[in-house]
């Protein structure tokens, strides 16, 4: 599942990031089409991983950071140095959308029912990331309010997410902004859920369900 995720987020944000910067001077408008169709395939990649960057992000419209946020707060696959939440989170969520509009009892992915567990952590890995992109967005604001709101919400997911990116912002932060970041980054890289149960000392006994193992979204 989590490779169909990511083919999608790939193939998707290839073609929205073209279309968001094709004609766009400072960005892809002086390229030629094939090259402005590899600098969009290349940048909607690196957003979830590397973190490497061959346009200014600077330059960038809105909608496009929008775009770029998005991507990297989905992240990379299980397993992997990506931040985000990861896809298979995303898959899960998506699933038990299309059942609740649907009417069914139960989400299912790949023919197999999701179990309750899963959801639940998938919600809350979610919820704890939203919450720390707010909080962390709020502070900048507070901290660095002579900055445009679009800017400082895309420092934070950045941040958060642990994808290197930058609007050129981070250098010129006060020191009080840049102290966010660090708190971001450390939250986006141990985990809320990691750190919630690191202090949980009660573990009571539950039976694993197998479907619970296909689901993983750690």
């Amino acid at each position: 599942m989590g490779l169909k995720v990511t083919a999608c987020l790939l193939v998707g944000g290839a073609l929205l990031f073209a279309l968001l910067e094709w004609n766009r001077p400072g960005t892809l408008g002086p390229l030629d089409p094939p090259h402005k169709l590899l600098h969009a395939a290349f940048q909607t990649t690196v957003t979830r991983s590397a973190g490497f960057s061959t346009l200014d992000y600077g330059h960038f419209s809105a909608p496009t950071l929008l775009l770029i946020m998005g991507l990297m707060f989905v992240g990379g696959n299980p397993g992997s140095t990506a931040g985000g939440i990861k896809t298979t989170t995303l898959a899960v969520l998506l699933a038990a959308t299309r059942a609740t509009l649907r009417g069914q009892p139960q989400a299912q992915l790949e023919g197999r029912a999701i179990p309750v567990r899963t959801l639940m952590r998938a919600l809350t890995v979610v919820t704890l990331a939203l919450l720390a992109v707010g909080l962390g967005t709020g502070a900048l604001m507070f901290t660095d309010h002579q900055h445009r709101p679009i800017v400082l919400a895309f420092e934070a997911v950045s941040a958060f997410t642990t994808s290197g990116l930058s609007v050129n912002l981070t250098p010129v932060l006060s020191n009080h902004g840049k102290l966010v970041l660090v708190a971001l980054m450390f939250l986006g890289r141990v985990g809320f859920l990691t750190l919630l149960l690191a202090f949980h000392t009660t573990h009571a006994t539950v039976n694993e369900l197998p479907e619970e193992r296909a689901f993983s979204v750690d």
